[in-house]
């Protein structure tokens, strides 16, 4: 029996995968929220109200949206995403103890992994007829 998938399978898959990484980057930011993950010394005191809220919401919606397999949902989903990431290392680039820390790292590697799953499932996902 040929256990082999065809490339639109594969790229279902990439969709639940793509989900998956969104949900644990909300995850991600309900733990440093939390303060279970720490981001360095932060000063949670001069931070801007409403973005925790936003970046939570915003990747729990986005992972929603994923679902939908729309690949302009998907572009939207990847553009936002790019442009988090840049926003991060702008901001932070002189704080290597931000940058490196747990929340840090977790965070950046899964919306990453997000970035380029995005960029598989936009390229490899066909409709169905």
């Amino acid at each position: 029996m040929d256990k082999t998938i065809s490339a639109n399978q594969a790229a279902s898959k990439g969709v639940w995968l793509a989900f998956g990484l969104a949900m644990a980057t909300a995850i991600a930011y309900v733990l440093i929220f939390t303060h279970v993950l720490s981001i360095g010394n932060y000063d949670w005191a001069n931070a801007p109200a409403g973005i925790g809220y936003a970046a939570l919401g915003g990747y729990l919606l986005g992972g929603l949206l994923i679902l939908v397999r729309q690949r302009w949902l998907w572009v939207i989903g990847l553009l936002i995403n790019s442009l988090v990431i840049f926003a991060f290392f702008s901001m932070h680039q002189a704080e290597p103890e931000l940058i490196l820390s747990a929340g840090g790292l977790v965070s950046k590697i899964l919306q990453i992994l997000l970035e380029l799953v995005l960029i598989y499932i936009i390229f490899a996902y066909k409709k169905k007829k």
